[in-house]
């Protein structure tokens, strides 16, 4: 991109971001993963009839795996800051290509900092997660062929210093991570952490394990209630066995580990299957209210399916199940007011209404315009669950 049109793009995203909170619009940062020339790319969202527009496509001087790589579909490769003062995107480098963090910031009109790498940390093609911790303070990433953890601390350039690296006891290729709302724990696969509050290190407490479902099931990716005392896992059941009931698992986070682990089954009449992605609703965030799940494929094409979820007591109950076609995968899930965006693997975003019924009607589907995109990651900022 010649940098006339870097320096474009760059002036539309500062004046994106730096208006976002006054706005009625929300906007859509989603990381392409192109391969070679990866980027991110910016869109608007208008809150009432569903459409992107798309404002910038800022290159991140790494590489994605494009459209033909193995993918784990419930990785996140961004990361915002609060007020967007900082923004991160995992480059998904395959070796001999490292794998790097490209780092913008607002101060300097969101010009690119820095890659940042180390020879310790590298993920092997099917992708790595980036989390921040609430205060932006600290920026986590998890790399699939090293099989490890990254700490990395922001520094007020929004540059990043490495702080520790930690070995995962896990296959690394389903490793999804993330951060409780309050900062207090972090999540990485089915493994649990402690965060220091000061200096962003990791203590590991216990993994994931219990009779949520039979022979155990194959996790992919969580998220967190509001109060951060419940996490949700996607998950899928018999896997192993040549076919695969989607599940999900429900866990209290304490200081001490997992509490009261529970599978619900997500069977549904539309046939959805292999669990990947769950994402709450603002109701279902604050306690009692949609909870999302999306599904890349099984006896049907992929799709969302939508259940009921309380917090106290705990319960979730499927409501309904939307196919979405044609896409290969469906990959991340935001939503703001009834309004839902999904990531379509390779290279769209569909926006969808979401029905009183927890059915879902598409309003716009966009199509991303770099080149060779393998996107399944996307944020929407503010955020406003």
């Amino acid at each position: 991109m010649k940098k006339s049109s870097v320096a474009s793009t760059l002036i539309s995203l500062v004046a994106v971001l730096c208006a976002a909170s006054l706005a009625e619009d929300e906007y859509l940062i989603a990381n392409a993963n192109s391969y070679p020339n990866n980027s991110l790319v910016v869109y608007r969202l208008d809150t009432e009839s569903g459409s992107l527009t798309q404002i910038a496509a800022v290159p991140t001087g790494g590489n994605g795996v494009g459209p033909g790589g193995p993918q784990n579909v419930s990785n996140i490769g961004q990361a915002i800051s609060p007020n967007a003062a900082c923004v991160f995107a995992l480059d998904h480098g395959i070796v001999p290509n490292p794998t790097d963090i490209a780092a913008f910031s607002k101060a300097t009109g969101y010009a690119k900092v820095g890659n940042y790498s180390n020879a310790s940390l590298q993920e092997g093609g099917p992708g790595g997660s980036l989390a921040l911790t609430p205060n932006g303070q600290f920026l986590y990433a998890n790399y699939s062929e090293t099989e490890n953890i990254g700490a990395w601390a922001v520094n007020g350039d929004c540059s990043l210093s490495l702080v520790a690296t930690y070995p995962t006891g896990y296959d690394g290729t389903i490793g999804t991570v993330k951060v409780a709302p309050n900062g207090a724990h972090l999540v990485v696969g089915v493994e649990l952490f402690a965060i220091d509050q000061k200096d962003g290190t990791l203590t590991y407490i216990e993994s994931l394990s219990g009779p949520a479902c039979p022979y155990g099931c194959t996790v992919a990716g969580v998220d967190f209630t509001k109060d951060s005392k419940v996490a949700i896992f996607a998950a899928n059941w018999g896997i192993a066995r040549g076919f695969a009931i989607p599940v999900a698992v429900s866990a209290m986070v304490t200081p001490t580990g997992f509490k009261q682990v529970r599978g619900w089954s997500l069977q549904n009449s539309a046939q959805l299957a292999f669990n990947s992605v769950p994402f709450f609703s603002a109701a279902g965030y604050a306690g009692s209210g949609n909870l999302y799940f999306g599904m890349y494929g099984g006896e049907s094409f992929p799709g969302v399916l939508t259940a009921s979820f309380t917090e106290s007591p705990l319960q979730i109950t499927v409501t309904n199940a939307t196919v979405i076609d044609p896409t290969i995968y469906v990959g991340a899930i935001a939503s703001t007011g009834n309004l839902m965006v999904v990531a379509e693997y390779p290279n769209q975003i569909g926006v969808f209404s979401v029905n009183p019924d927890g059915s879902l009607t598409e309003l716009s589907t966009t199509t991303i315009k770099t080149e060779d995109p393998g996107m399944f990651s996307l944020s929407l900022f503010p955020n406003t669950r």
